[in-house]
């Protein structure tokens, strides 16, 4: 149980850091009129959810060692519905509405889609 919790810990704080120097870096070229870093982190983080998903489905072993360190540390902590839901709520509370909803429908799609290219891919590179 120690070793789970310690494997969840440094996949999060690495997720974390990750997130904030990706997140920083977007929004430094890209201008902070859109949430364009949250956005690429969540779609991001759907493409290697998926494409881990992928090869644990075939390596059991992998996925029982693995999957608290990479799937719920470093992805829980590099995905962020949190920031995505601040983000939405800024937009809309600035009178921007349209682009909130534009936001939201656009992060879904997107991540649900990577989910699955991120599959499809790892399953291409198995075979």
């Amino acid at each position: 149980m120690i070793g789970t919790l310690l494997q969840i810990a440094l996949g999060g704080a690495l997720g974390a850091i990750s997130r904030y120097l990706l997140t920083t870096g977007i929004s430094t070229v890209m201008g902070k009129q859109f949430p364009y870093g949250t956005l690429f982190v969540n779609v991001f983080g759907s493409l290697l959810m998926g494409f881990i998903i992928a090869l644990m489905i075939d390596n059991l072993t992998l996925s029982e060692r693995y999957t608290p360190l990479i799937i719920t540390g470093f992805l829980g902590g590099f995905t962020t519905f949190s920031a995505f839901s601040s983000d939405f709520w800024q937009l809309s509370s600035n009178g921007k509405l349209d682009m909130a909803l534009v936001y939201a429908l656009v992060s879904v799609v997107l991540a649900v889609l990577a989910l699955y290219l991120g599959m499809f891919l790892a399953r291409i590179w198995l075979h």
